[in-house]
């Protein structure tokens, strides 16, 4: 059990998005303790160290993420020397696993102590189109430095919102994507990814990138009842979109 009592599952190989059974809000803190209890942690590590926690769930329309980010534990809006505090998010929905990007590809870089989200894509050049102010709808982050079930200090809190319609992924939630974050504490210029073999600082290479595995039915502690109603819902969601593919 976490310090408020939330259960706390085995933590996964490598990240897992799990149908939403609890609603979340998007406040950058844990709400209650039911709010994340229908997804597993995953824990990036740096050496024996665990300097963040990873989760993520899905229902139609979006997918939900949270960091918590123990290691930073104030705002900082940057130097001239480094950048702002960060979270950073790369999907290579096809799974192509290429040695460089191509135009199926997408980033997300959230500057955590503004309100500005920025995109890129892979180009035909094989390279990452510069970032650029979102305009996707229905995409939003909050932020807030407060206590979580891992450390009663203060530190940075991240819930973003992704909607499925983004980088296609809707059309490819059955079984695994091509995976990797990172994130950035401008103050103490401390920053980890997953995983710890991305090509972050090579350019982002696709081939180096991790895993996200989609669950198409909830965590076990849910009654099988309500785990065969998810499991239909998520179902019907996945034969919509592929025969609107094939249209």
């Amino acid at each position: 059990m976490c310090p408020n009592g939330q259960t706390v599952h085995a933590e996964p190989i490598v990240p897992t998005a799990y149908p939403t059974i609890t609603n979340v809000t998007i406040d950058g803190r844990i709400t209650n303790r039911s709010e994340w209890r229908d997804t597993t942690e995953f824990a990036v590590e740096e050496g024996n160290k665990t300097i963040a926690y990873f989760r993520a769930k899905y229902d139609t329309d979006y997918l939900y993420t949270l960091f918590d980010f123990l290691e930073c534990s104030q705002p900082f809006k940057g130097n001239s020397t480094y950048w702002g505090n960060q979270v950073y998010l790369y999907f290579d929905p096809l799974s192509v696993r290429s040695s460089s990007p191509d135009p199926s590809m997408y980033g997300i870089s959230v500057y955590c102590d503004s309100s500005t989200i920025f995109v890129c894509e892979g180009d035909a050049s094989g390279g990452w189109t510069p970032f650029y102010q979102t305009n996707v709808t229905g995409m939003f982050r909050k932020v807030r430095y407060a206590p979580s079930p891992h450390s009663e200090a203060r530190h940075m809190i991240m819930e973003l919102r992704i909607p499925l319609l983004f980088a296609s992924l809707k059309s490819h939630m059955q079984g695994t994507i091509g995976f990797a974050f990172g994130l950035y504490d401008g103050r103490t210029d401390t920053e980890v990814w997953y995983p710890s073999e991305w090509q972050w600082k090579e350019g982002r290479v696709p081939s180096t990138m991790g895993t996200l595995e989609y669950s198409q039915i909830p965590i076990p502690e849910f009654s099988p009842t309500l785990v065969m109603s998810i499991s239909m819902v998520v179902l019907c969601v996945f034969v919509i979109a592929r025969k609107r593919c094939k249209k």
